[in-house]
């Protein structure tokens, strides 16, 4: 029999369509059948009439073996009252699943009666036609009775239980011929759980009131039996989801404890950005009663929250981010993202919040060094090849303790780097930032080692840790490193050989454990050889280098780029993100960008004020990008005059070294008077360069 058509959704037993036991009519007829049962029970004959499958002969012989009268009425053994009704409170759980899927689909079945039977054979419950119920009765199959294959032999629901696969048979293919009415028919199929554990089957019953229904049997039979099927795999994948539900209330409530164990606050956001459970310790932190956080939307609980959750939604963790409750601006708060990923679709299915207080003491040595690293890899914006290899670089180099070396020019992300190294190698441990060009010389040698009480005028009564004790456990990163007066180098590259320093006046030597990350814009082999930099010094900080690309190297970036900074910049200041026109877009292009990404990030926040929420056109660009414009036009309409070109000259001078006149000079070979000259006659404003 063909039931091809009938889907199976047990993964157990019923996953094969062909996986089932049916009478084959379309074969053989009734009377073959009984014939030949008859012969194996009084001769143990053999059936040889093709058709009756081998299960259901095994389990007649089964049957005889186990001394049942086939004609004798059936007689099971039925339960105590007392018996019963233990039972049945026990499967009350089982029985009402069960019902359930069986009365939803009654409409589409009629004139039959639907039994559910336990694993032990125990009739549980029957529903359906009346009629077909009362008949059934008359043979003892009620509700306590015990029809197992031992008491009532080959059955439906015994043989699919035994073979834990669908069964359909007729009423002459049963061992006992009083078993239940001529003209019937029974379908059965295991009820098997998540586990692969049976707990019973269902039985359909169906009558007919006269001889069989020949033209269509076919069809008849295969809808009975795949209706069974289906109750049977509804079943299995209502127990799955049901212990599903179960395992994942459990989990959730164990989190929740555990949560609430933990010293650190902590949150948990669904994946639309809804704050879903707080533990205790960040109730106490926030100040916050449940109702006024659960269930609430980050972005509208904490302060200049937008581009977090921009952020979140690409999986990005964030870390460090620091904020205020919205309307309560008095306490600040630093939260740490994590973004919870399912890893079979790989989407965001929620984030998981750490919250700190953000330390706000003015004595806090911690809060006061701005020791938090907040940019991760992923916040490298752009997909040119030069921007690739080094980022694959640095993560290679961020898994070892190793020193490096970020070279590149000025604003093209050094820093970003730094940090992200730190956050993938060392992210729970301070990140300590010194620019060596931005503090006086005098003051350096402090500043890196500290100092005891009283070691100088001026200092503090009790002393102040250095740059390289605030580090500790954590990240060293030596901005311009090319401008570390070489008096003191000597002093750093001893604390990296020994790791132990003395402050300023001290007396004793301070263990320390941190990594150096340099970064230069100077060509520090060149600083080498004509003596301004240590050789041996250079060696150990350059374990690992790694060249930054300008953003002219990457001009392919720069859309992207744009576009995530002028992102930022609207998120920061509250407004609408502006469109960029193309005439723009195509200026941005072929600038050269001399400052690199900072430069762009100030063009994009001059424009995006002067546009005022609008789109972004020529005449919102600040002038030096306005003159390039012009210099491009009058550039393709013909030949500039040799006033025009070294006026445009000295602007890109001045900007890539960001107005230091001296540092110009040397670029152009001209001397500072001559410049200083050049710079009144051609009316350039140092301001507006910058």
């Amino acid at each position: 029999m063909d039931i091809s058509f009938f889907e199976d959704a047990n993964p157990i037993e019923l996953k094969r369509q062909d996986n089932y036991i049916a009478d084959t009519l379309g074969q053989i007829g009734i009377e073959e059948i009984t014939s030949s049962k008859e012969r194996f029970i009084k001769y143990d004959e053999a059936p040889s009439v093709k058709g009756i499958p081998a299960e259901i002969v095994e389990s007649w012989k089964r049957s005889k073996q186990k001394g049942i009268n086939p004609s004798m009425p059936i007689v099971p053994y039925k339960l105590s009252d007392h018996e019963l009704h233990a039972l049945l409170k026990d499967k009350r759980n089982f029985i009402k699943d069960v019902l359930n899927l069986i009365m939803s689909s009654m409409p589409f079945i009629a004139n039959c009666a639907i039994g559910i039977i336990d694993k032990d054979g125990v009739v549980l419950e029957m529903v359906g036609d009346e009629k077909i119920i009362s008949g059934m009765k008359q043979c003892n199959h009620q509700i306590g009775a015990i029809w197992n294959e031992e008491s009532v032999g080959t059955t439906a629901h015994t043989l699919s239980m035994y073979l834990r696969k669908p069964v359909q048979l007729l009423k002459e293919s049963h061992y006992c011929s009083s078993i239940i009415k001529d003209h019937s028919l029974a379908s059965s199929a295991p009820l098997i759980d998540k586990n692969g554990e049976i707990l019973g089957a269902v039985v359909v019953v169906h009558w007919f009131d006269e001889a069989l229904p020949k033209n269509n049997w076919a069809v008849f039979v295969r809808y009975f039996l795949g209706w069974t099927i289906a109750l049977a795999s509804a079943f299995y994948q209502q127990s799955y989801f049901k212990k599903r539900i179960f395992d994942l209330q459990l989990k959730n409530r164990i989190l929740e404890s555990g949560l609430s164990l933990l010293e650190c606050g902590l949150i948990s956001m669904d994946q639309e950005g809804i704050i879903r459970n707080v533990n205790d310790k960040g109730y106490k932190l926030l100040g916050l009663q449940p109702n006024e956080i659960v269930g609430k939307g980050f972005i509208d609980t904490f302060s200049d929250a937008g581009w977090v959750m921009k952020n979140l939604i690409d999986a990005k963790p964030i870390h460090n981010f620091v904020t205020t409750l919205k309307g309560k601006s008095d306490r600040q708060f630093k939260l740490n993202l994590m973004p919870v990923i399912n890893e079979l679709q790989q989407e965001m299915m929620g984030t998981i919040i750490k919250i700190d207080p953000a330390e706000t003491s003015s004595n806090n040595s911690r809060q006061r060094e701005n020791n938090s690293a907040r940019y991760t890899f992923d916040n490298l914006i752009g997909e040119s090849p030069k921007l690739k290899k080094a980022i694959e670089t640095a993560k290679i180099v961020a898994k070892s303790s190793g020193n490096v070396l970020l070279i590149g020019e000025s604003g093209t992300g050094k820093e970003l780097f730094a940090q992200s190294i730190h956050n993938l190698y060392r992210p729970e441990g301070p990140f300590i930032a010194l620019n060596c060009a931005a503090i006086p010389k005098t003051l350096i040698e402090s500043e890196l080692f500290g100092y005891e009480g009283g070691s100088f005028t001026g200092a503090e009564r009790k002393g102040r840790r250095g740059k390289i004790e605030l580090a500790q456990g954590g990240t060293l990163f030596l901005d311009e490193i090319g401008d570390l007066p070489l008096e003191l180098q000597p002093v750093l590259l001893r604390v990296l050989e020994e790791r132990r320093f003395m402050r300023v006046g001290g007396t004793r030597y301070i263990p320390v454990d941190f990594r150096v990350i340099a970064a230069t814009n100077k060509d520090l082999n060149k600083m080498v050889e004509e003596n301004n930099f240590r050789a041996d010094l250079f060696y150990r900080l350059a374990t690992f280098k790694i060249n930054i690309p300008t953003l002219r190297e990457r001009k392919d970036d720069i859309n992207l780029l744009s576009k995530y900074l002028l992102e930022k910049i609207c998120q920061k200041n509250s407004c609408p993100v502006p469109e960029i026109s193309p005439e723009v877009q195509k200026v941005l292009q072929k600038y050269n960008w001399p400052g690199n990404i900072r430069q762009l990030e100030n063009v994009l926040l001059y424009a995006a004020s002067m546009a005022q929420g609008g789109r972004i056109e020529l005449k919102h660009l600040p002038d030096e990008l306005t003159d390039f414009s012009t210099f491009q036009q009058n550039l393709a309409n013909g030949p500039l005059s040799m006033s025009e070109v070294e006026k445009q000259a000295i602007k890109n001078a001045l900007l890539h070294c960001n107005n230091n006149l001296n540092e110009a000079s040397q670029i152009l070979g001209i001397g500072r008077t001559t410049l200083y000259r050049k710079i009144k006659e051609y009316k350039i404003s140092v301001n507006q360069v910058n």
